[in-house]
């Protein structure tokens, strides 16, 4: 009799354990975290090595204490924006005047970091008149405005790529965020061009965008606002303008 009584008791406590254990992983809010690789921000290594960088680290740090999981995704603009229509990814960071992205995701109020973007020349080649850039980025308006006046694109899935192209002189211009080709510089085994010439063409916010479909999205735009409002941010990020 003693003997049943325990052996009940004990499965009593491991049904017990169990159900807590359900109750709060079920409270888990698990998500997705999509971005494009954006040195120093989002970093890619080799192969299947998944993505890092001060811009994910924060991402959770302002999520995971709310109750979220967080998974995260890399991939190119163009995949990227496939992903978050397809219902796959729940959060990006990016510019609001993203055309692809207009009515598929609502951006929080306070902006991520601001981003500089310019427009690299080499003066030798310059009058090809052609410019590497990122397939899927319309740069704001710029990449239309340039396309009018007689320019020829020349679309990579990455920066990395696009600058890769303009190192090698097989483009006469490069349109990038500024930080970005910093670091491919420091990274990269080309030579450059011997002379560069650049413009600064404009400075964009970047925000947090939550995809409209997504399962969790009133509680991902409640949980971003309540983390600003809490630590007073006029931004999220501790700089204003990524250089």
């Amino acid at each position: 009799m003693i003997r049943w009584l325990v052996r009940s008791a004990i499965l009593y406590a491991l049904i017990c354990i169990s159900f807590v254990v359900h109750s709060e992983n079920s409270q888990r809010k698990r998500i997705t975290l999509g971005l494009v690789t954006f040195p120093p921000l989002v970093l890619q290594g080799d192969g299947y090595s998944p993505c890092t960088g001060p811009a994910i680290d924060l991402t959770k740090n302002v999520l995971e204490p709310q109750g979220f999981v967080i998974d995260v995704v890399c991939a190119p603009a163009a995949r990227l924006t496939s992903l978050i229509k397809q219902d796959a990814i729940d959060l990006t960071v990016t510019i609001k005047s993203h055309e692809a992205l207009q009515g598929v995701v609502t951006f929080h109020d306070v902006p991520f970091v601001k981003l500089k973007l310019v427009l690299f020349s080499n003066p030798a080649i310059a009058k090809s008149q052609t410019i590497s850039a990122i397939r899927g980025y319309d740069y704001q308006g710029i990449r239309d405005s340039l396309a009018s006046t007689g320019f020829q694109f020349v679309n990579l899935n990455t920066g990395e790529a696009a600058s890769r192209l303009f190192f090698k002189e097989r483009t006469s211009h490069l349109l990038t965020y500024l930080q970005p080709y910093r670091y491919y510089i420091s990274k990269s085994h080309f030579s450059l061009p011997k002379r560069i010439e650049v413009q600064e063409l404009a400075e964009i916010d970047t925000f947090y965008g939550v995809a409209n479909s997504g399962k969790w999205k009133w509680e991902l735009i409640d949980a971003l606002t309540l983390y600003a409002d809490t630590h007073n941010l006029a931004r999220f990020t501790p700089v204003e303008t990524l250089l």
